[in-house]
């Protein structure tokens, strides 16, 4: 059975991004397809070497989002691992 992935879409908003991605939803490079990697974490963002946001793994001119980490102490928490 595939994973249902929800194409990313500019014009959808960051906060029901944020949603999606909270009930576990994937969203999906609307150029090739692929699952975007989610850089939300401290470990993640200095392993990747990369801004807090999500990107196409494939080319990040495909999608390349940059999020504003000025949120709630500890909102982050529920996305690490």
């Amino acid at each position: 059975m595939s994973e249902k992935k929800i194409v990313y879409d500019p014009s959808l908003g960051m906060s029901f991004m944020l949603r999606l991605i909270e009930r576990g939803e994937t969203l999906a490079c609307p150029t090739c397809g692929a699952a975007l990697t989610m850089a939300l974490s401290d470990e993640i963002v200095q392993k990747l070497k990369v801004p807090y946001g999500m990107f196409c793994p494939n080319d990040r001119n495909h999608v390349s989002v940059h999020i504003d980490m000025a949120l709630p102490p500890g909102y982050w928490d529920k996305f690490k691992k």
